[in-house]
């Protein structure tokens, strides 16, 4: 990892246990150490199971945790297969996503494509409620180990600070004077709307560098 952050990349490393997750921040450390002041944003992405205590060090490393929300959602069968893996008490544990952010880390949102379909607005109602959908009138359990995310939570992830891991927050993620023009009109204010409506969200309008690319 320290030649990597040498050569100007930022390291991005699929991290799922705990174990891994902590072996990772280990390199992340040592890269630090080695490459003091250099802006490397490295990047963990899937998170599933979490060491307490690592939370916070992913805020002091500047490590990014990059999550795909509808995991916090699992479908019935991979609840049976979980549990059984698991156990119920680190089954609870699953798909923490709010302890990053009150941790002070950076979360940059996914979409998991092509593993997972393009379904980003279910996908960011997850995070705000941890609830998936009724499958064959199976409603997936709630995993309780983590707060739901607020809808500015939810948006930010999705926008300035998925911008901020590739380096671009001072081009795209927010609309600002002398960022590219790229936004989206939707059919319902997310502000207003109770969070499980989060997911029946429609674009009408869609703009990229201020041209028109799709209206409804």
């Amino acid at each position: 990892m320290e030649k990597i952050a040498a050569a100007g990349f930022d390291p991005h490393l699929h991290t799922v246990g705990e174990g891994a997750v902590s072996i990772a921040l280990n390199a992340i450390e040592k890269m630090r150490a080695a490459h003091p002041g250099k802006d490397i944003r490295p990047g963990l992405a899937h998170n599933e199971l979490v060491n307490a205590n690592d939370y916070q060090r992913f805020a002091r490393l500047g490590a990014i945790a990059c999550l795909s929300f509808q995991w916090a959602a699992p479908t019935p069968e991979l609840v049976i297969a979980e549990r059984h893996m698991l156990g119920e008490t680190r089954f609870q544990e699953l798909e923490p996503i709010a302890k990053f952010i009150d941790a002070g880390a950076v979360v940059a949102f996914g979409s998991d494509w092509p593993i997972d379909g393009l379904d980003e607005w279910y996908d960011l109602k997850v995070a705000a409620t941890r609830q998936g959908r009724t499958v064959n009138g199976i409603t997936p359990p709630r995993l309780d180990n983590d707060r739901n995310l607020t809808v500015t939570e939810v948006l930010r992830s999705a926008t300035i600070d998925s911008a901020y891991a590739q380096h671009r927050e001072d081009v795209i993620g927010s609309l600002e004077v002398g960022k590219f023009a790229d936004m989206i009109v939707i059919d319902r204010n997310v502000f207003t709307i109770p969070p499980e409506d989060i997911e029946n969200v429609k674009v009408l309008l869609t703009v990229v560098g201020g041209k028109t690319v799709y209206q409804a």
